[in-house]
Order: structure tokens, then sequence, then C-alpha cells
């Protein structure tokens, strides 16, 4: 018998033929293998798909916030209704509906914009909703100064006004 930390080795009692692991041993070690490596297996594939649909969601939320501000931009008079479209974003189409509705303020409307990965809007990828205002008239209008200490014009501003120190 060999003398050593690994006992589940004997050689046999005619020097130099060695007993190495029975055929069953061997299957139960492969089966361990086999099962470890399905597992690591299934948790790849399981990260691969998750960090797949976080970015498809991110985007899609990039789309909405997008077609949101470009309309809060734009400051044209909301209407109540829908209006579908699309949009290229990270080398792909995204195709939105635009969904308009009235609030209890009469200048306030309520924007749903519903994101897609289809034409046929049977995928949804993300959703904002969003508030617009009602005010072009306030947004395009300049602002007149006030008035000076006299009543009458204020004195002009010059940029290059220096500051004595005190």
């Amino acid at each position: 018998m060999r003398s050593g930390k690994w006992k589940s080795v004997q050689c046999s009692k005619r020097p130099g033929l060695c007993q190495g692991f029975t055929l069953l041993e061997v299957i139960i070690a492969l089966g361990i293998v086999a099962v470890g490596i399905l597992a690591v297996s299934r948790a790849i594939t399981g990260y691969a798909e998750t960090t797949a649909t976080l970015e498809q969601r991110m985007v899609a939320n990039w789309v909405a916030a997008n077609r949101l501000e470009t309309l809060r931009i734009l400051a044209i008079k909301p209407v109540p209704g829908t209006e579908q479209g699309s949009e290229e974003m990270a080398e792909r189409v995204w195709y939105f509906r635009e969904t308009t509705s009235t609030t209890a303020d009469p200048l306030l409307f309520r924007l749903d914009v519903v994101v897609f990965t289809d034409r046929d809007e049977t995928e949804e990828a993300g959703m904002l909703t969003g508030y617009l205002l009602d005010t072009p008239e306030v947004i395009n209008t300049e602002i007149a100064p006030a008035p000076g200490p006299d009543g009458g014009q204020p004195p002009p501003v010059s940029p290059s006004i220096k500051r004595e120190a005190p």
C-alpha cells in the first residue's frame, strides 16, 4: 500500500502496476463537473439577457425624454389626441405613441410617450409621462426692463463696468 496523502490510489502487490479511480468514481466526478458547468452557463446567459433588456429600456426612456423635451422646446400649443412616429437612436429605429390629454388646469396638458421596438406596437420598451404648459405667448415674448428711478427708461447696462474696491 502506498503511504502518503492520497489514500484513494492504491498500488498492487506487483511493482509498477497501480490501480486508478473506479469507473463509478469517474462518472460521479464528471456528473458534478457537468452540473457546475451548467449552473455557470445559465448564470452567464441570464446576465447577458438582463443586460440587453436594461439597455433597451434605457434607450427607450431616452427616446421618450427626447420627444417630451422636443415638444417643450418647440412650444407648440398642445392638442389633446394621439400621434405616432419613429426616431432613430443607438443605431436602431424606435417607434413611439404620444397621447396628449387635458388636466384640471386648462393650461396644463399631460403627455404620455410610449416607446416600442416594433412598428406594430406589440413590444413596449419604455414609457414616460410629462406635462406641457400652454403658454407660447409668454415663452416667445421679450420681457421689458423695469422703469428707472424717475419713471423713465432704466440706465443702460455696460458690460465693462469696473467695480472699485472699498
